[in-house]
């Protein structure tokens, strides 16, 4: 039965295939302006299986990190995942038979806490994939706009003119 039902799929595949493609297409140009978002690279010279649409958030710009940002899209109905390759050596099993640990990849742990897998699959609806744009643009926008707010805040703090509530004021030096 297993086997049948492979088959099946592998007939249906680049239907399915480009049916996320299109999808991706419409992210890549849908989030093509938002500065706090690294979409992923598509070159013209290859074909791209779009089982995944992973996005990486530009933390320096961002107040939340991106376990903030899955909630938050989460809260909005939006499920999208954590990606796994480099989670996996957290895994206490990994640990104790590799000895791994997050430190010693440095570089992939960083990129882990950073991206964020939006959802594509075949069979996915125009309102749906709107859905997604929208829910992500609100999101990374209200985060932006605290974090400039806040670096506003910082910088005023101890301009004498500051209009910032005194509780984010320096103190007075002396």
């Amino acid at each position: 039965m297993a086997a049948a039902l492979g088959l099946e799929q592998l007939r249906r595949a680049e239907v399915l295939r480009a049916e996320r493609e299109t999808i991706a297409r419409f992210y890549l140009e849908a989030l093509a302006d938002v500065e706090e978002l690294e979409l992923p690279p598509d070159g013209s010279d290859r074909v791209h299986a779009w089982h995944l649409f992973v996005i990486r958030l530009r933390l320096d710009r961002l107040l939340l990190d991106r376990n903030q940002v899955l909630d938050e899209l989460r809260q909005q109905g939006v499920n999208s995942a954590r990606s796994t390759g480099v989670r996996s050596i957290s895994i206490p099993t990994t640990r104790s038979n590799l000895g791994w640990r997050p430190e010693h990849l440095p570089a992939a742990t960083a990129l882990w806490e950073r991206i964020v897998s939006l959802p594509i699959f075949p069979g996915m609806r125009d309102d749906e994939r709107e859905h997604v744009v929208r829910t992500v643009k609100a999101g990374v926008r209200a985060s932006c706009s605290l974090s400039r707010r806040a670096r506003r805040l910082i910088h005023c703090r101890s301009a004498p003119d500051c209009r910032a509530p005194s509780s984010f004021r320096s103190p007075p030096s002396g």
